[in-house]
């Protein structure tokens, strides 16, 4: 049995060598073309080699597609280095096929070069289809949402990837369909964001007075805050985009939040201090006060209760800004 199976491997091996012998012996005339075949063969492959080299980018556009690419080019490497630099094996078969190597080459190639064509047609009909989905999920990355929201993010990020599978597979109309369903999840997620960025740190503020009795406290001051926190999420939720008005409302809880803190440290001082310490808080307020009429005017109103004090002060800032503006219409008019 060993001798027979001997036999058959030398007629093997003798007939390889035939079919070598005789290819080595091409004509010059043939020779020529080999090597002008081999030449192009390798435009071809170091064309399409370069065009694939970054093919994965383009995943997203049709999976599929890119396996089969792939499954392809890797077939286009393998013949290609039986004749690489060796022209008299261009149109030699393996011992399983009945092809040459060329020919399975140039049927792989051609393949390729259909395949990639629809990748390149359906990229582009994609692109502009779901550009308000890549558009509003580059905006999320812009404001950093999975850094605030990983799992909602990345839950998001495939489902606009999934669109695209939808639009290879299904067509434009249904990717349209679920596309709306995106930008819903979507501007979900960059109001969610918008409100964690600028008003979450105003809520801890908030809720460390709210942790002080500031609610029982200042009652009113604190309903003020939260009542800048409200109109700050509303204004969010209609339109977070709009930053000059969302800054003006996160001014507006700052002034809120240290208006509340400074009259809640007025009202625990007050709490705090014993019936002998009274008349001297009294007299501290005055003191200000008549500071203030003593620059304004070198009067003092310690004679009138201390509302009477502030609206009589008031007064007289207010006839100094008519007299100031009365004396600079004056000049004015002298400098005509």
């Amino acid at each position: 049995m060993n001798r027979v199976l001997k036999v058959v491997v030398s007629l093997v091996v003798a007939a390889s060598l035939v079919a070598c012998t005789s290819t080595a012996t091409s004509t010059q005339p043939e020779r020529a073309q080999q090597v002008l075949l081999l030449d192009n063969a390798e435009q071809v492959y170091l064309e399409w080699r370069d065009k694939l080299e970054d093919i994965e980018s383009l995943s997203i556009y049709s999976p599929a597609t890119l396996q089969s690419l792939n499954t392809l080019w890797a077939r286009v490497e393998s013949n290609y280095k039986e004749f690489d630099g060796k022209p008299e094996r261009l149109h030699a078969t393996s011992f399983f096929g009945s092809e040459t190597y060329y020919s399975r080459f140039q049927a792989d190639i051609s393949q390729i070069e259909r395949l990639y064509d629809e990748l390149m047609s359906t990229q582009k009909a994609a692109d502009i289809a779901l550009r308000p989905a890549t558009e509003h999920l580059h905006y999320l990355d812009e404001i950093e949402a999975r850094e605030y929201f990983r799992s909602e993010y990345d839950r998001l990020k495939r489902f606009y990837e999934r669109l695209y599978v939808i639009f290879d597979e299904q067509g434009e109309a249904p990717a349209l369909k679920q596309q709306k369903e995106f930008l819903i999840r979507a501007r979900s997620l960059e109001v969610k964001t918008i409100k964690r960025i600028y008003i979450t740190p105003l809520e801890d503020i908030s809720r460390e007075l709210r942790r002080r009795d500031a609610r029982s406290f200042v009652p009113e001051s604190f309903a003020a805050v939260d009542k800048a926190i409200a109109d700050a999420k509303n204004l969010i939720d209609d339109a977070p985009r709009a930053f000059e008005l969302i800054d003006k409302a996160v001014n507006d809880i700052s002034f809120q939040l240290a208006h509340a803190t400074h009259m809640l440290e007025a009202v625990v001082h007050l709490r705090g201090l014993s019936r002998d310490s009274y008349e001297a808080y009294i007299l501290d307020m005055e003191k200000h006060l008549l500071a203030l009429s003593m620059a304004l005017n070198g009067k003092d109103y310690r004679n009138l209760d201390l509302v009477k004090q502030v609206e009589t002060i008031l007064t007289d800032i207010r006839e100094q800004n008519a007299q100031i503006e009365a004396l600079k219409k004056q000049l004015e008019a002298l400098q005509k």
